[in-house]
């Protein structure tokens, strides 16, 4: 018995097992699976069994579908092609180091070149079919065995600011720690020693205008941020102090200072001694000038008249002095002129009768 075309099959003195390949050349199954780029494959060959054949993706492509045409799809990270991340030369991402990972967001044969690189952590980036340029901001990374070289809280933890100017894993350790205004101060992978002048700063332990405003000179003498509060207020020239955290109290001694209201050696030219009775700088032209001994006067921001009593004094004292003589004779002693510069003046003068 032989089987009639389009099936096959044969047997000698007996029913034939015929068999039909829907699959078979210029079927109509196999134009379409071919059409589309696919292999016609008949599961089952036998002649009752109809209808059974599929169209299947050629490789590197996966995918069947019983009946029509199949939906293909591609992992462009695990099969080698074209469009695939390998093209017979190893996967492109794992090619570069460290090693990026490969994804296929689409698997799909419609959806080719769609695979992205993304780098390992913890560095940051992807790019689509290709390798991707990574970057490491080593301010925003903690410090640790992915990255020994980041910032971590080293700027953070002290209160500042942290700046990577470079964020790509080919330049390390060049972060910077930046001190908050109103400090001022930067350094390279490491906290920052942070300054402020509390003279021309503006802060709550800043002088502001107060030294100013009391005609003094603002000093800060140690402008480290953790030395706050310390500043000076000094007095100017020739005015002598200075205070901390204050106007200071201005003293000047005019006796011995040299100013529009000091003495200026007017009393030393004169012979005379100069003395200050309040060198406050709230006092000013107080000076004195004060005569010799045994000469006597005084007078304030001038030469003064020196009295000199030759009748007074004693010999031992003033060589031109009466001393005792005219007393001793019973007569009154008068020194006609006092003045320091008139000397050997005096005259003894006879009592009055009845004195």
């Amino acid at each position: 018995c032989r089987c009639i075309a389009p099936e096959t099959g044969a047997a000698a003195q007996a029913v034939a097992t015929c068999r039909l390949d829907e699959c078979a050349a210029s079927s109509a199954a196999s134009l379409l699976c071919a059409a589309n780029l696919q292999a016609c494959n008949d599961r089952d060959t036998l002649a009752s069994s109809r209808n059974d054949w599929e169209c299947a993706c050629l490789a590197p492509r996966r995918g069947a579908n019983l009946g029509g045409v199949a939906a293909c799809d591609i992992e462009e990270c695990v099969e080698t092609c074209g469009s695939c991340a390998d093209t017979g030369s190893g996967n492109l991402c794992a090619t570069v180091v460290p090693a990026q990972t490969c994804s296929d967001p689409d698997a799909s044969d419609r959806s080719l070149s769609d695979w992205t690189c993304t780098c390992p952590a913890p560095t940051t980036g992807a790019a689509r079919a290709t390798v991707s340029p990574c970057s490491l901001d080593e301010c925003t990374v903690a410090q640790g065995p992915l990255c020994v070289s980041c910032a971590g809280a080293a700027c953070t933890g002290n209160g500042q600011t942290c700046d990577d100017p470079r964020p790509t894993e080919f330049s390390l350790s060049d972060w910077t720690c930046t001190c908050v205004p109103p400090t001022v101060g930067e350094a390279r992978a490491m906290p920052a020693a942070c300054r402020i002048n509390e003279c021309t700063g503006a802060c709550v332990t800043c002088a502001g205008t107060a030294c100013h405003d009391a005609k003094q000179t603002c000093r800060d003498p140690d402008d480290s941020a953790m030395a706050t509060g310390d500043w000076l207020c000094e007095c100017a020239a020739p005015l002598v102090g200075s205070l901390q955290g204050a106007p200071a109290t201005c003293r000047v001694d005019e006796c011995t200072a040299t100013c529009a209201s000091c003495e200026n050696s007017v009393c030393t030219d004169a012979g005379q001694s100069c003395d200050e009775p309040s060198d406050l700088a709230t006092s000013l032209s107080d000076w004195i000038c004060v005569c010799p001994p045994p000469a006597t006067g005084q007078a304030t921001a001038r030469v003064s008249r020196c009295d000199y009593d030759e009748c007074a004094l004693p010999p031992a004292q003033c060589p031109t002095c009466a001393g005792t003589t005219c007393t001793a004779a019973g007569q009154t002693c008068v020194d006609v002129d006092a003045d320091f510069a008139s000397r050997g003046d005096w005259e003894c003068r006879c009592v009055a009768p009845g004195a």
